[in-house]
Formats: C-alpha cells, structure tokens, sequence
C-alpha cells in the first residue's frame, strides 16, 4: 500500500496481517506500523516521541508523579487513566441520558393510561357487566375475569414488546437509536452485539408492567360489579 509522508513523498509499506473483523468496533481506522515506518510517515526524529506510557506500581503516587513530570516537561499533557474512564463514562452517560428521557415518556403514557383505567370504566363496559349480574353472575366471578382479561392483555404487550425490543437489539443492530447512541461519525463500523438475556430486568419490567395494569382493572370492575344492574342499564 503506498503512504504519503510528512514531506509529501510516497512510500511503500507491505501489508503482513488483516485485523480481525471481530476487532472493527476499535480497529477500523487503525493501521499498525513498525516504529520506523511511524517515524518515515510523520517524520519524527529518532530521539523523540509524541506519546509516552507509565506505569507505576504504587497507584496512590500517580498524581504525585504527574505534577512532577508537568514540572520537568512543561510542554506536555499528562493524563491519567482514570480521567480517561471518567471522560468516557461521561459521555456515555450523557447519550444515555437521551434513552431515560424516552424511557421517562413511556413510563408516563403507561402511567397515564393506567390511571385512566383505574378511574372507571366505560358506558359500555358497565353495561356489559351489568348484564352478566343479571344473567346470575356473581360480584367474585366479574372480578375474577376482568383479572385474566387484563392478565392476557398486559402479559401479550409484554411479550410482544420484549420479543420486539431483541429482535432490535440483536437483530437490527438497535437502528432506531445507534446514531444517537454511537455519535456523530457517519462512519462508525457495524458490528453485532452478542446476545444476552438479563432475567432480572425483564421481571423488574414485569412486574412494573403487567401488575399495575391487572390491578388498575380490578377496582373499577369491583365498582361496577357491586351496582344495580337495573340503574346501570337504565343508564
């Protein structure tokens, strides 16, 4: 492959290893070189370097060596790892903070539509309840199938959502969020996540889904259970 240094002058460097394409995530604008072609390219001289690595054994005197070293080399920048770490989670931290906010909106739609649900039902649904009192149900038996009604369709939204959410994730690569999530470069490498399941999530999400929901119909349907079914259908 033929390389243009500092000088403008091209070189030519023999391509001996291929990256793996596991590794592009990291490694796909990355060209590794011998010190010498690095020097050739950029024309360092041999006595000098752009970047230099430390490591100390006693990580308590980290800061104490990057004072000194500012004082010895007043030209440098000295970072430390974890300053590295700190500007990394940071930044994730901030793109992640995008994700809350939608997750902040679905979280009160769902609350919403739970409230509005525990408030009371509708002329209809009254009326129908009201008719099954008065065909001879009992208050235990309206109660007990506005459970599973709401069992079945909080439990079916939870499964269509999560099967949907991984098909996503691992499937699609989470297209919906990854610019947001990966940056502005428009060449970011694709890759795919490795699969992963974390159970303790999705019963937390359970439990705050389907739970709240079955119970918010419970309430009312009671209400409406225990009323005359004549005034109901009068209504």
């Amino acid at each position: 492959m033929e390389f243009r240094t500092f000088d403008g002058s091209i070189i030519d460097l023999n391509v001996a290893k291929i990256l793996p394409q596991e590794s592009e995530l990291v490694s796909s604008d990355l060209v590794v070189v011998t010190p010498g072609d690095f020097r050739r390219l950029f024309g360092t001289p041999k006595d000098y370097s752009t970047d230099l690595a430390l490591s100390v054994r006693n990580s308590k005197e980290l800061a104490t060596i990057a004072v000194k070293i500012a004082g010895l080399l007043p030209d440098t920048r000295q970072i430390l790892r974890e300053e590295i770490l700190r500007t990394y989670d940071a930044v994730f931290s901030w793109r992640s903070g995008m994700m809350i906010v939608i997750l902040t909106g679905s979280l009160l739609a769902f609350i919403i539509f739970a409230w509005d649900k525990a408030s009371g039902l509708s002329m209809e649904e009254k009326k129908e309840i009201a008719i099954l009192k008065a065909v001879g149900w009992e208050t235990s038996d309206v109660i007990i199938m506005k459970f599973w009604e709401g069992i079945v369709i909080s439990l079916s939204a939870f499964l269509a959502g999560a099967v949907l959410a991984y098909c996503h994730i691992f499937f699609a690569s989470g297209a919906l969020f990854a610019s947001a999530l990966k940056g502005w470069s428009v060449l970011y490498p694709t890759f795919k996540i490795i699969p992963a399941v974390d159970f303790a999530q999705l019963a937390a999400l359970f439990f705050l889904s389907v739970f709240p929901y079955t119970a918010s119909t419970i309430v009312p349907s009671w209400r409406a259970a225990i009323a005359d079914p004549d005034s109901v259908m009068k209504q």
